[in-house]
């Protein structure tokens, strides 16, 4: 009897073995497919309550970052939960699988021995914290993610990003939120590179398999109103793109954004429109059309070395130019934008009263 006792004990407890190895293989696995191209390991399995299983000491790593979790639940619906995850980035030093060690196996398909396959649910990050400080990078996210297996995008995002910056960009106060069936809002509090500043940003957000699409977008620069739609491509290299629309541009405002109020005096409102593209490391394109309001505005330029450099541009005697933008009135305007590298070129043509006046500024590591 006693025999036949401990057989059984032993064949429980085979059986339990053989259904934690698939459960953890099936958990590595669901992992691995979201994080593709890393190595997923996972640890210890326990019974944290009826129908809901946890594993622990779960680690994702690949050449960019790594990712270590302090607990993940499995639940009666095949969901699982990653409690408190910590994403440490760093940067790529190849792009070459490093060399498996020789005394290295690879994890062995437990299903495949016991016949078994299971089909897990959602996979839900719950306190995720990120702090990213890569190659003139930094970044602070918190939040919650859902992803669906197989699914082409995030099934749910719920993202706070309080700052990022990179270089020259700064973005602060981001929320993403995205639900169930891929749609949700974008909100920023400011986005400032060099001396360009939009606040107040918002969009209707949409994802399309590995894509956001941003509609209805809305923000201010420069006292005036910014709106349009801009798509950004997920994969990497990560691309984006963006037609913006601009009304009621205040250009007393911009000037002094600029920096330059002491050397140009401004004022006037732009209309216009402007598209722009790039990717993860620069803005790659921006070209606009922009064209005075019915009221006008003025053009005083008072600085000694802008007009000695604005007449050797334009060969003409120092004396004319003064005298040409001294309380210089237009009622009309218009403007071409295009990036050069770092510098954004503008021509400007005015025309009022005491004439046309033609401009040519080129704005030095303005973007």
């Amino acid at each position: 009897m006693l025999r036949r006792i401990g057989i059984g004990l032993a064949v429980c407890l085979l059986a339990v073995l053989a259904l934690s190895a698939v459960v953890r293989e099936q958990v590595r696995k669901a992992l691995a497919e979201v994080f593709i191209g890393s190595r997923v390991s996972v640890g210890s399995l326990r019974l944290e309550e009826p129908w809901t299983v946890s594993l622990s000491e779960i680690r994702i790593t690949a050449s960019a970052y790594e990712i270590d979790v302090r607990k993940v639940l499995l639940d009666r619906g095949l969901h699982l939960t990653l409690l408190g995850p910590v994403v440490t980035l760093r940067a790529i030093p190849s792009l070459k699988e490093p060399p498996r060690r020789k005394n290295s196996r690879a994890v062995s398909g437990a299903e495949t021995r016991v016949g078994a396959r299971l089909s897990l649910g959602s996979i839900r990050a719950r306190g995720l914290e990120l702090k990213y400080r890569i190659d003139g990078i930094t970044a602070d996210l918190s939040g919650d993610v859902v992803y669906e297996p197989g699914a082409e995008r995030f099934t749910r995002i719920d993202l706070d990003v309080p700052s990022l910056r990179r270089d020259e960009l700064l973005i602060t106060d981001a929320r993403v939120r995205i639900g169930s069936h891929g749609e949700g809002e974008v909100s920023v509090g400011t986005i400032t590179r060099q001396k360009v500043r939009l606040t107040g940003v918002r969009a209707h957000a949409q994802m399309s398999g590995r894509t956001l699409v941003l509609s209805d977008l809305e923000a201010r620069l420069a006292d005036g109103r910014v709106t349009g739609t801009a798509r950004v491509d997920l994969t990497a290299p990560t691309r984006y793109e963006a037609d913006l629309r601009i009304g009621q541009l205040d250009l007393a405002v911009l000037s002094r954004d600029l920096g330059i109020a002491d050397k140009v005096g401004l004022n006037g409102l732009l209309d216009g429109r402007v598209a722009l593209s790039g990717d993860a490391q620069d803005l790659r394109s921006l070209t606009g059309q922009l064209s005075g309001t019915e009221k006008g505005g003025d053009l005083i330029i008072q600085d000694k070395a802008t007009l000695e450099h604005l007449a050797r541009n334009i060969r003409q005697p120092q004396e004319l130019v003064e005298a040409a933008f001294k309380e210089y009135h237009f009622d009309t305007a218009s403007a071409t934008l295009e990036l050069s590298g770092d510098d954004l070129g503008l021509k400007v043509q005015l025309e009022g009263t005491k004439g046309k006046r033609y401009l040519e500024i080129k704005l030095h590591d303005l973007l």
